[in-house]
Formats: C-alpha cells, structure tokens, sequence
C-alpha cells in the first residue's frame, strides 16, 4: 500500500526548424528543447526532420505553435506509417493563393524519394493521412522512388489518395 509507481518518459529530438544561424529542436510532442548549431539528433547523430513553410512562394516563420501542429500531425503518420524519423527527411507547409482560393499543403519528404501530399490538411489530416498510407503500402519499390502521394476531400466530402509519378526535383 505504500508504493509509489513513476514512470520516466525521455524526450525524443524530432524536429528542427532552421532559425537564423542555428536550428531550433522540438520534441515528438512538438515541445522545445534547446538550439543548435547543427541540426543533428544527440540520441543516433541523424539529423532532425526539417520543417519549413511557405506562403505564395515566400518563406515564412515557422511558429512553435505550428511546430506543436505539426506534432500532432506527425504523431498520425507515425500510427500509419510506423516510425516518422526513419521515413521523413523533411516537412514542407505550403499555403497558396488568397481568401476563398487559397489551399494548404502538408508535405512529407521522405527518403525513399516520394513525396505524401496532405491537401488543405487543417481539415482531415488524420483521415487523409490513413488514406495516404493505405495507397503508399501499395506502390511498388520503383514507385516509392518518385512522385507523390495526394490525399484530398473530394467535393462529395469523401476523402481520397491518388498516386502521381513526378520527375525527381529534391
């Protein structure tokens, strides 16, 4: 009746975003942990999963904020895909366009070379995710090479995932 039971939970460098002249590293959870000059993980000397935005073509600052989206995102595609650091070498967001035009885009690079394309991912992204993955488990080792892997709404509501072959551009 007198035990006390703890539970250590080690925090586990996943995400850098590049901030000035040193990297700032974020936890699995999104939670800060310390700056570096050198996007490396102490834990296996990987490097970090990149993560940049864009809007219109111009770069824009990555938030801690969304650095905790971005986790809990990850934490989905972790769920699908298996372990995020191993597949992902980086993760673009890109926004697109004005008002009612505009659209969002959640990349995962990944090192295989294909990309995962989460289209307007504020809306759906876990479900989109999962369709992602159910397509992604599908392609062949040559098609895991190049291309993209989109998942969107369809106009019906229903989400889906289509597989484009692109030329390498990374």
């Amino acid at each position: 009746p007198c035990t006390l039971n703890v539970t250590v939970y080690e925090k586990t460098e996943t995400f850098a975003v590049k901030n000035g002249s040193v990297y700032d590293i974020y936890d699995s959870d999104g939670e800060f942990l310390y700056s570096s000059e050198d996007n490396v993980n102490s834990y296996d000397n990987a490097p970090n999963i990149t993560i940049s935005c864009t809007e219109n073509g111009n770069s824009v600052t990555v938030t801690s904020e969304t650095v905790l989206e971005i986790a809990q995102i990850g934490a989905a595609f972790k769920e699908s895909f298996g372990n995020l650091r191993a597949l992902a070498e980086s993760i673009e967001i890109v926004y697109e366009g004005v008002g009612e035009t505009s659209i969002s885009h959640l990349i995962f690079n990944l090192y295989s070379g294909v990309d995962i394309r989460i289209v307007n991912f504020e809306d759906g992204a876990v479900q989109k995710i999962s369709k992602a993955y159910n397509l992604y488990s599908t392609l062949t080792g040559t098609q895991k090479l190049v291309g993209e892997v989109y998942a969107i709404s369809e106009y019906d509501g229903e989400i889906s995932a289509v597989y484009q072959k692109t030329a390498y551009t990374r």
